[in-house]
């Protein structure tokens, strides 16, 4: 089952990085669908949360 989602038309996302993330997290399936581990080491979580978070949130 794939799950269906559409950005609204004010929202722009040019990232690929956001878009990869944003589709694996949508992702029906669990054992498929990106692990939080995955997500705190993903470019675009590296690239845009503050350095000060970054190393907080490799803790979690």
């Amino acid at each position: 089952m794939a799950v269906q989602y559409k950005f609204p038309d004010k929202v722009c996302i040019s990232s690929e990085d956001s878009k990869n993330l944003i589709s694996r997290i949508f992702v029906a399936n669990p054992a498929m669908r990106i692990t939080l581990k995955e997500i705190k080491s993903h470019p675009w979580f590296l690239k845009n949360l503050p350095k000060e978070l970054r190393e907080g949130a490799q803790d979690v």
